[in-house]
């Protein structure tokens, strides 16, 4: 079975995907759902139609509590059924799955199953989406990162296969899964980027390059450089390689060179099949972003003071309009709403805070530190009495003594001397001290209740 990307659609399906993503802005998740089943039951290699089908099951999925409830046990009752039909009936397995999803769209096992019956069906890319989710929900675990490394080497994705490796001996060192795969996804980068630049017109194999092919360099920058320019002659040849453009960005951004990553990107979204991706997107503004922090950096390093504002502020309008533009395009992404919620709260804009902060919420990956940016919203807007609400609420559900956690406790204490209640901050300022006497002016507040 191969993979069906959106633009390669039927004329007709493409149109209504089309009007499935228009319901989900629309707020009819429902009618997105039934719309993009009835796509996928026809064209399941279309991540386009997934990734569509996974915002409208979030959006329906914040109806609240008791829909949760109800996902939980829909979850429980159907995987079971959906990995007992993997071996006879995969493709009728990612149906059940997906029925699954749509009661609980942040269900690690149902994503993690998606992603293995994918590979099962040779759908390499829709493996590669379901474990990308599923290292968002677990992104402490080594295996989920492992997961995602071994569907990129599949879907021919090397250099990102690579990352996911590196990710994955962060996290654990001695993984040996991760050793492998990244050994593995190395020397198949390597291979593969020789192989496309021995098949361009006028070049030449060599004896330095055939034994190149046969084992993985190292980190060096001469190693990487080496590889970039055999990658840049290969897609020279075919300028439609989405995969190769991705790898050729990746190998810059390890060098420290995020504007041509970047760069190298942009040729990615430029062709047929990177228009409607949306790592590559991501992968842009991440870029970007990357690039005007290192023009701040030069510029501080400078000692120039109008060079440095500057700088800052044009990293603070790239970073505010990139992130309102995914949020428009992703509304129902907790992770977006909730840093472009960080990033207004940070200048001061707690009105226009609040609400991407209340839609984070929605998000269970990202709820804690929602509720955290919710609750200095209002604090910062002079409503104390709504800020120690949602902050309480915060550390009901984060009691750990963690850097969140002193942030939580510490604005909570802010909230209650700004409601006159001295012996609910003095507790809370008093918790804090005890756990880290250095934290913030800790020290000195608790002075005051002496």
């Amino acid at each position: 079975m191969s993979s069906n990307p959106q633009a390669s659609l039927d004329p007709t399906l493409r149109k209504h995907l089309g009007k499935a993503a228009a319901a989900v802005r629309g707020g009819d998740p429902s009618y997105a759902i039934s719309v993009c089943e009835a796509i996928l039951e026809k064209e399941p290699g279309c991540v386009g139609a997934r990734r569509v089908l996974r915002q409208a099951q979030r959006a329906r999925a914040a109806a609240g509590w008791l829909q949760k409830l109800l996902g939980a046990f829909a979850v429980a009752a159907g995987l079971p059924k959906a990995s007992a039909r993997r071996r006879k009936d995969p493709s009728g397995a990612l149906v059940l799955i997906e029925k699954a999803l749509t009661a609980n769209p942040d269900s690690p096992a149902a994503h993690r199953l998606l992603g293995t019956v994918a590979l099962d069906l040779d759908l390499p890319e829709t493996a590669v989406f379901a474990f990308e989710d599923l290292c968002r929900l677990k992104p402490e675990e080594a295996a989920a990162f492992v997961a995602l490394g071994k569907a990129l080497s599949r879907a021919g994705r090397y250099a990102d296969a690579v990352r996911a490796a590196e990710r994955a001996l962060r996290i654990a060192p001695a993984d040996s899964d991760a050793q492998a795969l990244l050994r593995d996804a190395s020397v198949a980068q390597t291979m593969d980027a020789q192989a496309a630049a021995d098949s361009s017109p006028g070049t030449e194999t060599t004896p330095t390059a055939a034994g190149a092919r046969k084992e993985a360099p190292g980190d060096t920058e001469a190693s990487l450089r080496d590889r970039i320019a055999a990658a840049e002659r290969a897609f020279a040849g075919n300028p439609a390689d989405v995969r190769l453009a991705r790898q050729i960005a990746a190998d810059y951004a390890r060098l420290g060179e995020p504007a041509e990553a970047r760069r190298w990107i942009g040729s990615a979204r430029g062709t047929g099949g990177g228009t409607d991706d949306e790592s590559l997107e991501r992968l842009e503004f991440e870029y970007g972003e990357d690039a005007l922090a290192q023009d701040v950096a030069s510029a501080r390093d400078g000692g120039d003071p109008s060079a440095l504002a500057a700088a800052e502020a044009k990293l603070d309008q790239f970073r505010r309009e990139g992130l309102a533009r995914l949020c428009r395009r992703y509304p129902g992404d907790g992770e977006l709403r909730l840093r472009l919620g960080e990033l207004l709260l940070e200048s001061g804009d707690g009105a226009r805070a609040a609400p991407e902060f209340q839609a984070a919420l929605r998000d269970a990956r990202v709820r804690a530190p929602a509720r955290l940016g919710l609750g200095r919203s209002f604090f910062l807007a002079g409503k104390p009495d709504l800020a120690r609400e949602q902050l309480e609420q915060a550390r009901e559900a984060h009691p750990a003594m963690d850097e969140r956690g002193k942030s939580i406790r510490y604005a909570l204490a802010q909230a209650c001397e700004a409601l006159g209640d001295k012996d609910a901050a003095a507790a809370h300022f008093k918790a804090l001290y005890a756990a880290d006497v250095a934290y913030r002016d800790v020290a000195e507040r608790v002075a005051r209740y002496y």
